[in-house]
């Protein structure tokens, strides 16, 4: 006695009211989710990059000991000095005023026996954000202030100083209770990382789900193999969603230096 074998619906998982009843929780605790996580961007962000070309500008130990650098108040300058460029700007999207930073800011150079000269070098709307630098409360430090500071405004300026080739360069102070100042490099690398990763893995976790899905179509799977493979058809169904979402996410973030 023969007969022919009857496919399984393929759709017959996505019809049963617990599928349903899944997929609905998932849209509802998820859009929340999404709202909630977009609201939470709305911040202050102080963010900076040191470029990546930190000259020498002067070999205190190949300089003939007939010549003497002098700096403007005509002091001798003994060691080693070099030349950096920063740039600092808001990446948040909450303007930072005046009366936010609880703690001045400043910018470090350690170790740096002292800072010779500095000067900015260009300005987001300079007549709005009216940037300006002085001494800080340190030899090695520089006070940095502004008058507006908008989502992408930002100053890039440049510093001589007296140090060597391990010299560190940060900021420190208090902005509304935060004294975090985002790096701006090690942001970006993770930006691109999770902009390339989430893609790779919609990808590969699509591949499986409609392989699985394909099997189980075809009746390739039996018994518990055939269960357990829908229970993962269904989870990797949710999955796909959630990666989707944060994939969403992190396309939604902009980040670039004003200059």
């Amino acid at each position: 006695m023969s007969y022919n074998k009857r496919k399984p619906d393929r759709f017959n998982d996505l019809k049963k009211p617990s599928f349903i009843i899944m997929l609905v929780i998932t849209i509802i605790v998820a859009i929340p989710g999404v709202f909630f996580f977009f609201k939470s961007r709305q911040i202050q962000r102080p963010t900076y990059i040191i470029e990546d070309e930190i000259t020498k500008i002067y070999d205190s130990q190949r300089m003939s000991p007939k010549l003497t650098l002098l700096d403007k108040n005509k002091k001798a300058i003994e060691g080693d000095v070099y030349h950096v460029i920063i740039q600092f700007w808001n990446s948040g999207n909450v303007s930072i005023e005046p009366k936010d930073i609880w703690k001045p800011i400043e910018f470090i150079i350690d170790p740096c026996e002292r800072i010779i000269d500095y000067s900015i070098i260009k300005t987001s709307d300079p007549e709005t954000t009216d940037f300006v630098l002085l001494p800080g409360s340190s030899p090695n430090a520089l006070l940095l202030s502004w008058n507006h500071l908008a989502k992408n405004y930002g100053v890039k300026f440049q510093v001589f100083f007296v140090g060597n080739d391990n010299s560190k360069f940060w900021f420190r102070g208090n902005i509304q209770g935060r004294s975090d100042f985002v790096n701006g490099k090690s942001l970006l690398k993770r930006i691109k990382f999770g902009r390339l990763f989430i893609p790779i893995t919609l990808i590969v976790t699509g591949i499986v789900y409609f392989a699985a899905g394909f099997l189980i179509y075809e009746g390739k799977l039996l018994g518990k193999v055939e269960n357990l493979a829908r229970k993962i058809v269904r989870f990797i169904f949710f999955l796909l969603i959630v990666a989707s979402l944060t994939n969403l996410v992190l396309q939604s973030i902009s980040f670039k230096p004003p200059f």
